[in-house]
């Protein structure tokens, strides 16, 4: 998996119906130096759609509030079950955004995954 634009595409493939667990790691490198984003204050959202735009219109969006390790810059995050059940299968997009304490948005992730049937409509 890839993800698009340059984005590192970290979540991957999921089955119609189940959850899918996810970590979000935000660091900043300057002069050679990697840090961790300080996340304190700040809120997720990861949007996913079947339209490229999918901040436009998205089939459904996840809400990180607050994240898991903020000072660490680290969250965690799940799509529900219920959110992936009713999904198309073929391809989807999704885009990662955060929002800082500050209220600067920055999109942080952006890719296309594939949506593979529920385990119960592939066995007959």
């Amino acid at each position: 998996m890839a993800g698009l634009n340059g984005f590192p595409g970290f979540i991957s493939d999921i089955v119609q119906g189940s959850t899918r667990d996810f970590t979000i790691t935000v660091q900043r490198t300057v002069n050679g130096v990697t840090s961790a984003v300080d996340l304190t204050g700040a809120k997720f959202y990861v949007s996913f759609g079947y339209d490229k735009d999918i901040d436009t219109a998205p089939e459904f969006v996840v809400e990180i509030d607050p994240p898991t390790d903020p000072t660490n810059g680290i969250t965690l995050g799940s799509i529900p079950a219920a959110d992936t059940l009713d999904l198309d299968v073929g391809k989807i997009f999704y885009s990662v955004r955060y929002i800082s304490a500050a209220g600067k948005p920055y999109v942080i992730d952006y890719a296309r995954i594939k949506i593979l049937a529920g385990i119960s409509s592939q066995v007959s």
